[in-house]
């Protein structure tokens, strides 16, 4: 058994990618059952995250995480424990564009590399 943490993001999608996705799995060395499983290496789990990433329908995504957490209960001895907490503070009387409310893009902790630079990159002076 391991404990382990995963950057996560504003959906289940950046867990899922980082546990399943063949591609991000080949950089890491860790030789454990959740880095070398098959379900790893399953053609269908890519396309899967390949046509989440390409879409911007909502419901198409919920359909996709549907599908996947399906196969993480059948195939994948991850059991997701619980979940960080994801707070940040922020000021918006001289700037506007923080990721809050139903504009979640990025995670806004200093510690969310890249998503802290998107962040900068979004926001706005009111003046």
């Amino acid at each position: 058994m391991a404990y382990d943490v995963e950057t996560g993001g504003p959906s289940p999608f950046y867990e899922m990618r980082q546990w399943l996705y063949s591609k991000e799995l080949r950089r890491y060395r860790f030789a454990g059952a959740v880095r070398t499983g098959s379900v790893s290496r399953a053609p269908p789990v890519d396309a899967l995250l390949n046509q989440y990433g390409s879409t911007t329908s909502s419901a198409t995504q919920h359909s996709i995480i549907d599908k996947l957490q399906t196969i993480m209960v059948q195939q994948l001895p991850v059991i997701p424990v619980l979940e960080e907490v994801d707070w940040f503070q922020y000021n918006s009387d001289e700037y506007s564009g923080f990721p809050v409310g139903n504009e979640p893009y990025a995670q806004p902790g200093l510690y969310n590399v890249p998503d802290w630079g998107v962040v900068v990159l979004h926001l706005k002076p009111k003046k």
